[in-house]
């Protein structure tokens, strides 16, 4: 569950209302991409979170929009969702 207080503490630079996550997602990226998006300044972490919220929604929910997100793009995605998996015995 999400920590309501830190929007008190740090109040948000992007539009999403939803509540954040307990932990923040870390990657490392290419040095070329790591610049890029350092350069954005400010900016920087209501982009990645608009970004990665749309590739998410895009290619891992099945363009299912979320809550709270004024701005995602809802247009097909270039991988499809992962398959469910099965559940219990399999018919042979």
């Amino acid at each position: 569950m999400a920590n309501i207080e830190n929007l008190k503490h740090f109040p948000r630079s992007d539009k999403t209302v939803e509540p954040l996550a307990d932990k923040p997602t870390q990657v490392r990226l290419p040095v070329s991409i790591e610049q890029a998006i350092r350069r954005l300044d400010t900016h920087k972490s209501p982009w990645l979170r608009r970004v990665i919220t749309e590739a998410a929604q895009r290619e891992l929910m099945g363009d299912t929009p979320q809550s709270g997100l004024n701005d995602a793009n809802n247009s097909p995605g270039d991988i499809p969702a992962a398959p469910k998996r099965r559940r219990g015995k399999t018919k042979d």
